[in-house]
């Protein structure tokens, strides 16, 4: 069963039940109504639609009474009213505010009448059909809050087929793209490159592929138009690295990790009946790697890989963080297969633990997400980074929470040359052309971050001069550095002793041999 026919089910319950007030939040008005027209009906009830622009009007759109537009006078009506019938109200939310009192005490008013209503002929129900998640303080306890479905891949193929039916049938373009997605296979991509939007936003990426694409439906250009609508609601969709793990010098102990959970995707991994991972939560000192191993492990996964900001869904209003953040987990497992990364969490999180001066939003938004991931059953693998283990709430650290906790500390000497040589590749140079060796043993105590810059700076250097870069010139860059560890010592020293406690893995193995250099070739000895 799809949560869309489980959302029919509850619904019909809540009517049945004789809930007089509900509460959809959903932005697919259009098939938010279609699925509370069948569940009234199964309820027993006949829907009617109003809003301000056109009155009443019936499940087909005709009018019933095109005067009846005062949201005051409303509530009067639905009060009188003799017939059995749900009143579904688009944007009444607006029209429920300290600006409106007439409409909020209305509004509460019928709710309690309506549930005094003991001819069962005569029942009525009002349901407030809503963009906004927030039910407004007057209307708390008294408003039942129900979540509108994100489409899944049965509510995409039907709008897929609704719109396949459009196609003039004799086209070329038409035939031969009936025929592509007779394959189970491309059907399959195309589907899963609009999961996460909404079926009209999906409608659309299909008509904008096939007007660019000669009338065909191309993933690439679906999942392009997907990423420029997702954008926003505190989700940014973030390019991977292109270079996966490799990209990454050292930190050998946590790609391994990386490339064996890959593998709890599969469909063998299903039928040997592994649990999907969870999460990681990546700790350690700046630069060194945290987010950058996000970036690297969506492309070793093959997945999206989507950054919150939990600050745009953040609000004043203790329970409206919830509902925002509700609305945007539910879009990221809407996309299915994904990571969710939350980059210094504890910033999001200031002031979930000890005092708190934000009216308890932070908790708000806290209590959420811990929720959330005790129970997601959803591929959604969360990659949690934070440089202050200090400013962490404890129930966050909690073994079981995520799938495991690493420690990322500056990296070692054989990291540091691992370093060198990957950056000096991803700038197209050839590792052979300087000594990174020299490079590692000059920038003991740089982070993974410090030393990567060093290689663009010294290539500026090279090129006023007209040649490539050397040694030497990397070796002025890392002179004219003050690395983080000198002036943050005391911070670091407390992110070791507590990384030594047990608390969390080291995401590099220890160094057992000391690089040596055999002219340009670096070996262990």
């Amino acid at each position: 069963m799809t949560k869309t026919e489980l959302f029919r089910e509850e619904l019909s319950a809540l009517l049945r039940a004789r809930n007089t007030l509900l509460w959809i939040t959903t932005k697919e008005e259009q098939r938010a109504e279609a699925v509370i027209t069948d569940a009234a009906g199964d309820a027993g009830y006949e829907p009617v639609f109003w809003d301000v622009a056109t009155g009443l009007s019936d499940m087909l759109g005709k009018p019933i009474d095109a005067t009846a537009k005062d949201p005051n006078a409303l509530i009067g009506r639905i009060r009188q009213n003799a017939k059995r019938q749900v009143w579904v109200l688009r944007d009444y939310h607006r029209w429920i505010s300290d600006a409106f009192p007439a409409s909020t005490r209305g509004l509460k008013s019928l709710a309690r009448a309506l549930e005094e209503q003991e001819d069962p002929t005569r029942l009525n129900a009002v349901i407030i059909l809503s963009t906004s998640p927030t039910i407004p303080p007057d209307l708390d306890g008294v408003a039942i809050p129900v979540t509108f479905p994100m489409p899944e891949k049965a509510d995409m193929l039907s709008a897929l087929s609704e719109t396949l039916e459009t196609l003039p049938p004799d086209k070329p373009s038409t035939r031969k793209l009936m025929e592509k997605l007779k394959n189970e296979d491309e059907l399959d991509r195309v589907l899963d490159a609009v999961m996460g939007l909404t079926v009209k936003e999906a409608s659309n990426c299909w008509a904008k592929s096939m007007v660019t694409m000669g009338g065909d439906i191309d993933p690439a250009v679906l999942i392009a138009e997907k990423k420029r609508l997702v954008q926003g609601m505190g989700i940014t969709w973030v390019e991977p690295n292109p270079r996966g793990l490799d990209a990454i010098g050292g930190m050998e102990e946590i790609k391994d990790w990386g490339r064996t959970r890959k593998l709890a995707f599969t469909k063998e991994a299903r039928e040997f009946g592994l649990p999907l991972p969870k999460g990681l939560l990546l700790v350690g000192v700046p630069g060194c790697g945290k987010t950058m191993f996000a970036k690297c492990l969506a492309t070793a996964w093959g997945v999206p890989l989507l950054l919150v900001d939990l600050g745009e869904v953040k609000s004043k209003w203790v329970g409206e963080s919830e509902a925002n953040l509700r609305t945007l987990i539910a879009r990221a497992e809407a996309i299915g297969s994904c990571i969710l990364l939350f980059d210094e969490i504890e910033k999001m999180l200031a002031g979930a633990s000890g005092e708190s001066t934000d009216g308890g939003v932070a908790q708000d938004a806290l209590g959420f997400i811990l929720r959330w991931m005790n129970d997601k059953t959803s591929p959604v693998f969360v990659v949690a980074t934070a440089n202050d283990i200090s400013k962490l709430p404890p129930e966050f650290l909690r073994k079981g929470r995520f799938d495991e906790l690493f420690f990322v500390d500056l990296p070692n000497l054989q990291e540091r040359v691992a370093i060198v040589s990957a950056t000096l590749e991803q700038y197209g140079r050839d590792p052979s052309m300087v000594d990174p060796m020299v490079i590692a043993m000059a920038t003991e105590d740089f982070s993974g971050a410090e030393i990567a810059a060093l290689v663009p700076d010294a290539m500026f250097a090279a090129f006023k001069e007209g040649r490539d870069i050397t040694t030497e010139d990397l070796l002025n860059s890392a002179r004219a550095t003050v690395p983080l560890s000198k002036t943050s010592k005391e911070r670091i020293q407390k992110l070791r002793e507590w990384a030594d406690s047990g608390a969390a893995r080291r995401a590099s193995r220890k160094q057992t041999a000391s690089p040596k250099r055999k002219g340009r070739a670096i070996e262990l000895g």
